[in-house]
């Protein structure tokens, strides 16, 4: 997974799993979650829709994570998969990024 800030969006890429928990091929694949937590709480952001049933996927999404101007944040990110049945994976590798709306002191 890679994070990386975009005007006031983060884009979040990753490649859906292949393989269940079980190393055996996925063949019923139905979305991923990408979550965020800036330090409140973890927060699903979006579902992004299987690519395929045996996943395998490249997947490119923005979020939004709302940090108000003056503030700064340092922002986890990561995705899970869901199959068809509901069953939810562990979290993917877990990326922090930060997110500045937070000005310098001027010059002396």
């Amino acid at each position: 997974m890679n994070a990386v800030v975009v005007g006031a969006e983060i884009e979040v890429t990753y490649i859906e799993p292949t393989q269940n928990a079980d190393s055996s091929p996925i063949q019923d694949l139905d979305h991923t979650s990408i979550y965020a937590d800036g330090g409140s709480g973890a927060n699903k952001m979006l579902d992004v829709p299987a690519s395929s049933p045996n996943g395998g996927g490249a997947v490119i999404q923005r979020i939004s994570v709302p940090v108000s101007d003056g503030q700064e944040a340092d922002v986890s990110i990561w995705a899970t998969a869901f199959d068809g049945s509901g069953n939810e994976s562990a979290q993917g590798t877990i990326v922090t990024i930060r997110i500045d709306k937070l000005a310098p002191a001027p010059p002396v």
